[in-house]
């Protein structure tokens, strides 16, 4: 008997979730506690109510199109066609139903946040400030998440500031009010982190570890870059479960794998064809000098706005939350999965980066997975070595929040805000029954000729008026063009230099090789801000055929 036990005894096994420590904040909500979570949230949600009025960017007025069931039909809006009866692809009147929006949505984006922007706007209205505030509660939820976890992991001290860190994070707040999936996998990964501290702090069940694992599965059909979230979770299971319920976390993702790939594998060959022949973010730089230095400054760049004229105060701020992190989880592993939940997403976007010679490290918003751990990371670690540490890290990066705050937004694709309201009027001031025209080239840069169509389709006022893409010449498209109107005109709209063009530029004149123009074209100057400016733009009135009238007018 004795033997028996003394070889069981030397049976190596997994190392157990340590024994729960129950701070005194999790056997109830006290009044001082309550009013920090509201003090929290009410900032939260004031700082997003005013940065949800934004001009959108391209790819907000794609995801819009895509929830009222028209975005893969507008990226596959048929070339050289005249669409003498368009709509409004992006208003709530016009929109297809739920089932339309979930298998016809944007090109490989995940259905679900479209599906349930839907419904928002069926319930709240259609204009673009509902569409935003959507993201905006979504975002506020996540750090209510965030706060009530902290609150069981640390105290009321450390949730407080890392939830403030958020609220006010200018980066944050444009993440949590851009109209596309990031609110939403921000809402969820703080439901996530919430049951990950739940079972650090009152233990593992069968049923808190079941609910971890199938919490993945709205994840994944959120946004692809939840992949790193989900490998985050998997990870710190392997670490912090023990044996038996490591299978039965294993189970959960792997049931959630599996009705996730029922639900989306249907729609995802064509999605994957075109993400193969999309390489927006393709870059010659050298990997260590372009997407490895991006990655590196994430965890600095997810909560504040970094200037390219301080780059070296902010390594030193990056170095110290380096240090602090190192120390924070040598001395509590209870901090290992806000650590998995930094690095990891960081880590496989440099993977990718590094195996497809891209750059997409570069934009911020592709870490929304890790960015609600940016802020607890180094605030609870230095909080882990001394709690004086902790306040002063902690009110020091509130403090850095609010250097950014109300600046220009520094995530999204290009707007064409200041495009429509300086041709409009143009436009307005003659016939609705001349067409609107505008060019997209092959590649990348096509993607700004569908841009602008959609900004026009968008812009009240505009419709109803026919449109246009053209892609390559087409002496049919010509013909078409001529015989819309009577006098034969047309409006080009396409993207400009930095200088006003004097002759037409030579791609419009291979595709309509005996068009003249009717007047000098009116020039819009590049915008302002961003990562990703808004381009310059020129308005053509055109003749589509050889006619003298058109060169008298001129």
């Amino acid at each position: 008997m004795n033997t028996t036990r003394e070889s069981q005894s030397r049976e190596p096994s997994p190392p157990p979730l340590p024994a729960p420590r129950v701070s005194p904040g999790a056997t109830g909500w006290r009044p001082g506690e309550i009013l920090c979570a509201v003090v929290c949230l009410l900032t939260a949600l004031a700082v997003r109510w005013i940065a949800a009025d934004h001009p959108l960017s391209f790819d907000e007025l794609w995801i819009l199109a895509g929830a009222t069931g028209y975005g893969e039909n507008f990226l596959g809006f048929p070339n050289n066609t005249l669409q003498t009866e368009a709509i409004q692809t992006t208003a709530v009147e016009n929109a297809r139903s739920p089932w339309v929006v979930w298998s016809r949505g944007v090109t490989f984006h995940p259905p679900l946040h479209m599906v349930t922007l839907w419904g928002w706007r069926a319930l709240w209205g259609g204009s673009d400030w509902v569409a935003a505030m959507y993201s905006a509660v979504c975002s506020v939820v996540g750090i209510g998440f965030v706060f009530a976890a902290l609150r069981w992991q640390a105290g009321v001290g450390p949730a407080t500031c890392v939830s403030l860190c958020l609220a006010l994070s200018p980066v944050q707040t444009q993440l949590g009010t851009e109209i596309r999936g990031y609110g939403l996998l921000l809402g969820l990964v703080g439901c996530v982190i919430w049951q990950m501290v739940r079972i650090e702090t009152f233990g593992p069940t069968r049923r808190r570890v079941w609910l971890l694992g199938l919490t993945l599965l709205p994840l994944m059909l959120t946004h692809y870059f939840a992949a790193a979230t989900c490998l985050g979770v998997c990870v710190w299971g392997l670490l912090r479960l023990s044996g038996a319920f490591r299978w039965q976390l294993a189970g959960a993702v792997v049931m959630a794998a599996l009705i996730y790939l029922a639900i989306w594998l249907p729609f995802t060959t064509t999605h994957l064809q075109t993400a193969q022949t999309t390489n927006v973010y393709q870059t010659n730089e050298p990997f260590l000098r372009g997407a490895a230095r991006s990655g590196l400054a994430l965890p600095v760049k997810l909560l504040f706005s970094v200037a390219p004229s301080r780059q070296r105060e902010w390594m030193v701020v990056l170095a110290i939350f380096g240090l602090l992190s190192v120390s924070g989880l040598w001395r509590s592993s209870r901090l290992t999965l806000w650590g998995l939940l930094l690095v990891l997403p960081i880590a496989l976007m440099l993977a990718v980066d590094a195996a497809r010679g891209t750059n997409q490290a570069a934009l911020t918003r592709y870490a929304a997975a890790a960015s609600l751990a940016a802020a607890a990371t180094p605030i609870l670690s230095a909080f882990a070595v001394r709690t004086w540490l902790g306040w002063i890290v902690g009110v020091g990066c509130v403090l850095l929040t609010l250097v950014g705050l109300g600046g220009p937004r520094e995530v999204g694709s290009p707007s064409f805000g200041h495009m429509r309201q300086a041709l409009l009027p143009i436009l307005q001031a003659e016939s609705p029954q001349i067409p609107l025209v505008c060019q997209s080239t092959r590649g990348a840069l096509g993607f700004y000729g569908r841009a602008i169509l959609l900004e026009w389709l968008h812009t009240p006022g505009f419709l109803p008026r026919p449109v246009m893409c053209v892609q390559s010449p087409a002496e049919e498209v010509q013909q078409t063009l001529a015989a819309a109107t009577p006098d034969g005109r047309f409006w080009m709209c396409l993207r400009a230099g930095q200088q006003p063009n004097t002759e037409l530029p030579e791609t419009v004149r291979k595709a309509f090789p005996t068009a003249r123009p009717v007047r000098p074209p009116v020039y819009v100057p590049a915008g302002q801000g961003g990562v990703q400016p808004e381009p310059a733009v020129e308005l053509w009135l055109l003749t589509a055929g050889d006619r003298e009238s058109g060169a008298e007018e001129q």
